[in-house]
This record gives structure tokens, sequence and C-alpha cells, in this order.
């Protein structure tokens, strides 16, 4: 199904490029984009598939956290700062063992998440070294804060919470994939939030070197 989709997203690709009219290319994007989020959805399903079915498959090996923490922050400050919102990302210089594109996915699902659902405030990002010697991933928000409630539900499939007042709009996979990615990593996950005092996701890497810091938001 994917290469079809990708077929029609050049076909539309073009036709936007030679749009006789601002309105035809108006339509065209919007076409295209939502040929991407049939793409996004479809490739989601499958790693889900793929998580569940053990059937994925992990390249276990040193990862330098600071660069990772870098390029995602490169990458979705621009999402942050269209909101409003700062993206603060806190230096680190441990190395951890892990695969290096799931724990990349993690890390930029939580914080696409954050940004979705926060309206004002910051977002913070950074690792913590623990007295067990493990190091903890978290990302802060500002935002609404999640019922103690909902706090299990949000990571099911296409989940979306009744009382959510920021209009965001998202397929309901990107936690759904963390949770399972977490749990096949080994990389304990957990969330602390409360309604109108933000949410912290964090997950837990067993093999460090370095030192780290992250400060309260």
């Amino acid at each position: 199904m994917l290469q079809p989709l990708s077929a029609a997203k050049l076909y539309i690709a073009t036709l936007r490029d030679y749009a006789p009219t601002e309105s035809v290319c108006h339509i065209s994007h919007k076409a295209h984009g939502a040929l991407q989020g049939a793409e996004d959805i479809i490739e989601a399903l499958l790693d889900i598939s793929k998580l569940d079915a053990g059937h994925a498959t992990f390249d276990m090996r040193p990862i330098s956290v600071g660069p990772v923490l870098t390029s995602l922050h490169d990458e979705m400050r621009p999402l942050a700062e269209k909101k409003g919102l700062t993206l603060e990302v806190v230096s680190c210089s441990a190395t951890i063992l892990s695969d290096p594109m799931f724990f990349r996915r993690i890390l930029q699902n939580l914080i696409s998440n954050a940004i979705k659902y926060t309206d004002h405030g910051k977002i913070l990002v950074g690792a913590r070294r623990r007295s067990d010697g493990s190091l903890t991933l978290e990302v802060h928000d500002t935002g609404p804060g999640i019922a103690e409630d909902d706090q299990e539900r949000i990571f099911q499939e296409f989940a979306r919470l009744e009382n959510d007042q920021s209009g965001a709009k998202g397929i309901g996979l990107g936690l759904a994939i963390v949770e399972r990615a977490c749990d096949a990593l080994g990389h304990g996950l957990r969330l602390r939030s409360r309604l109108g005092h933000g949410s912290c996701f964090a997950f837990d890497v067993d093999h460090h070197i370095g030192d780290s810091s992250l400060a309260s938001p």
C-alpha cells in the first residue's frame, strides 16, 4: 500500500508545481497532506504490528545522547515556535546502549506529542542520572496535564481524551509506539502528570557513560 501512496504523492506534487491557479495549488497541497497522513498511519500500524508480534529487529549499540538531542531540537524547534512555545534541550554527555532508530523515534514521538498538546509555556528535554547508575530521559511540558484515570488509556491505539481542549490533531499512535518500543528495549517508561500542572514522560536506560543533568521546568 505504501508504494501506490508514494506514487500518488509524486503526481500530486507535480500537479502542484504546474497548477494554473492558486486555488488548484491549494487543493493539491491539501491532497498531498492527506496522502502523507495516510502513509504515516500505515507506517505506524506496521511498526506496532511488528512490535506486538515480536518481529521487530533491534541493533543495540552505544549511542551518544547529546547529538541525538541536538538533532531533535533543531528539527522540532520550528514546530514549537510556530505555537509560541519554547523548546529547551539540556546538553548531555552520556553514552547509552540502545537501538539508534528506536531510541530517536521514542524521543521524537514524546517531544512531538508534548508540542502538540501544549498551548503555552515550554517543553524541556534532557537526561537525569539516577542513584542506581541508570540514566533517565525526560520530556516535560507545561500542558493541561492528564487525569489519573486517563494515564493508562493514552497509550492505546487511536486514544483521544474527551477533555482535551487543545484542538490538536493526531492519529493517536505515537504513544502506542513509544510504550511498545520501550517495553521491547527494556527501557522502563513512566508518566507523571496532574491536571493543570503539565506532564513528564520519562524512560530509563541502564547502560551509560558520562555525566548528565536536567533542571525542573
